[in-house]
């Protein structure tokens, strides 16, 4: 059987896709959403997460903190991911935060100068610290 160029790149997509399943907890905490994500932040996750921010968007949340700690890996397409929902945010008066950023994914987000448009905190914690203060 010889595979033609078309077959070997839905088998490299359904690989990709089966290693990528990103997973989304929400919960809340007052006003805040906390998103704790899972995997791999990938373009196969994309639309998982601009679901997830578009309902954020639209439920009167005024901060959404994006709980890094179990991500394993980021790609180009998911630093562009969190640059569009900052901006998206950004004009529903929604702030955003990351927290619980490790290696590899905290080398890629700062390189990419990510942190420069959304704050990283070391934890939630810190988050809601930093909020509580600036509201007082």
């Amino acid at each position: 059987m010889v595979l033609k160029d078309k077959d070997l790149q839905d088998l490299a997509d359904t690989i990709l896709k089966k290693d990528s399943a990103m997973q989304v907890m929400e919960r809340l905490h007052g006003g805040v959403l906390i998103l704790v994500i899972s995997g791999r932040f990938t373009y196969y996750s994309r639309r998982v997460f601009q679901a997830v921010i578009k309902n954020a968007e639209s439920s009167g949340i005024r901060h959404i903190i994006l709980d890094f700690s179990h991500v394993t890996w980021i790609d180009s397409a998911g630093l562009g991911l969190l640059a569009l929902a900052r901006i998206e945010c950004e004009g529903h008066q929604v702030s955003m935060s990351l927290v619980g950023l490790q290696s590899p994914v905290k080398e890629v987000i700062e390189q990419a100068s990510l942190s420069e448009l959304i704050p990283i905190f070391p934890t939630e914690n810190c988050v809601l610290g930093h909020l509580a203060s600036i509201r007082a």
